[in-house]
């Protein structure tokens, strides 16, 4: 998308979701009620996903009339207070393509290491982030968490492996380390 596209299609999102939870419309920080952060941080995390899946998980002790009445109203905040965050079509909710996610990022850089072995220069900066959303205990964040130190765990060892068959034993060494407190 260029810049004139971007500008007519609206604000670039950025949803971040290592470290806490923040999402910017550009640079500014924007205020997001938890129930919306609960049903952003889902959609992101476990990509495209039906109303009725999303409230079962988001809202699992409530009735299915309840809970899909939380989810309507979620998603109707996000759409009219934060447009472009995101895209709806056929009954399912998913993040906009216009919206940057870190894990997105974790995850792409996380691939390429373990694909190809040539990391790009910000590898180790991506893959040392912190926690997915710490202090949340919702089975599914739980899940997420889990899976993601997998992903985590195995691209900075093989970091690990690729900087050492290059002889830049100080960033295997580095890329080790953090494997160890993954």
């Amino acid at each position: 998308m260029t810049d004139a596209e971007t500008s007519r299609a609206g604000p670039r999102w950025s949803l971040r979701l290592l470290d806490g939870w923040q999402l910017l419309r550009g640079e500014e920080v924007v205020h997001v009620s938890s129930r919306e952060q609960r049903m952003l941080s889902l959609v992101a995390l476990c990509g495209q996903q039906s109303r009725p899946r999303l409230a079962t998980l988001l809202w699992p002790d409530s009735d299915d009339s309840r809970a899909y009445g939380n989810l309507r109203t979620a998603v109707w905040r996000v759409q009219h207070q934060q447009p472009g965050v995101l895209d709806e079509e056929s009954g399912t909710v998913r993040i906009s393509q216009r919206t940057h996610v870190d894990v997105d990022e974790l995850r792409r850089v996380a691939r390429q290491v373990s694909a190809d072995g040539s990391p790009g220069a910000d590898a180790l900066t991506v893959l040392c982030h912190g926690a997915l959303l710490p202090g949340w205990d919702e089975d599914w964040v739980v899940e997420q968490r889990e899976v993601l130190r997998h992903v985590r765990l195995r691209a900075l060892e093989d970091l690990a492996r690729h900087l050492l068959d290059r002889c830049d034993t100080t960033g295997a060494l580095e890329a080790a380390m953090l494997a160890v407190t993954v």
